[in-house]
């Protein structure tokens, strides 16, 4: 299934993968735990909840 959104909050926690497009070219294609980081330097809002979620599984405390 290919969702086109420009809200992540319903979809990104169930992605398996996320491509962002910038300047028509793609500029993030990767899951979405590596892709966040990726988008948040192109200026897209990530959910909180999701980044919380994300440092949780993976051990590491969330940033300030």
């Amino acid at each position: 299934m290919i969702v086109v959104t420009h809200d992540l909050r319903d979809v990104l926690g169930l992605a398996d993968r996320v491509v962002g497009l910038a300047d028509g070219r793609v500029a993030v294609d990767a899951p979405p735990e590596r892709a966040v980081p990726e988008l948040s330097t192109l200026g897209v809002r990530v959910p909180d909840a999701f980044v919380t979620d994300r440092d949780e599984r993976s051990g590491e405390d969330a940033d300030p």
